[in-house]
């Protein structure tokens, strides 16, 4: 799904949450009018980058996004803001990887590894502590994606992350061959280095509450 299509589905989901495709009545327009925003890549001159489509009224921030230098391995994506009159808002975030390194027990003790301090970076890539359960990806959704992107927010209700498995199956066909590799490479080196590969693809939802120019109720899900 390209950046487009997803910045013009999340519009369409926040504005069916509040209401705006609901029954014509007497105070509400019979229709939705759409706007298309071009948005530009200050990093490239000023070139377009991105459209988005928004409903007329709102106001589109934002365009192209480029990682500090030291992640050089972070490809440029995106920061979006879709603001509605009323405060409402839909991000559309950058798209990053992140690097952990986990040394076992013999490489710390034997050679002195060390694991690399999160916040770092790592090859291009920032270092980030990956989470070894559902639980504890609820918790590293909730503090590090919505409470930094909506640092007002209260009343934060998040519901435990879930694997979506039609999702994680087609990952799992596209990893085979990396995994096959992978047994080949650890059955040559006799076990002193083992590589593994493996992924999920996961689902959160959040509800939470924010003052802007009016109070509203938000929910999220990704």
């Amino acid at each position: 799904m390209s950046i487009r299509n997803i910045a013009v589905l999340i519009v369409v989901i926040a504005c069916w949450s509040s209401g705006a495709f609901a029954e014509p009545s007497a105070t509400q327009p019979a229709r939705i009018v759409m706007k298309l925003h071009t948005l530009n890549d200050p990093g490239m001159g000023g070139m377009e980058s991105h459209t988005v489509l928004a409903p007329a009224g709102w106001t589109v921030q934002g365009g192209a996004w480029w990682p500090p230098q030291q992640c050089f391995n972070i490809l440029p994506s995106q920061e979006i803001k879709i603001i509605a009159p009323d405060g409402r808002m839909v991000h559309v975030g950058p798209s990053i990887g992140a690097t952990d390194f986990r040394p076992s027990q013999h490489a710390m003790m034997q050679l002195g590894t060390r694991r690399p301090a999160e916040g770092g970076v790592d090859g291009g890539y920032p270092i980030l502590y990956r989470p070894d359960s559902l639980p504890e990806w609820t918790t590293f959704i909730e503090t590090k994606a919505f409470r930094t992107t909506f640092p007002t927010a209260t009343n934060v209700r998040m519901e435990p992350v879930v694997v979506v498995p039609e999702y994680t199956e087609l990952m799992q066909r596209q990893l085979a061959p990396i995994k096959q590799q992978q047994a080949q490479n650890n059955q040559m080196l006799g076990g002193h280095v083992r590589g593994s590969c493996d992924g999920a693809v996961l689902a959160p939802s959040v509800s939470m509450s924010w003052t802007a120019r009016s109070t509203s109720t938000c929910w999220c899900s990704a």
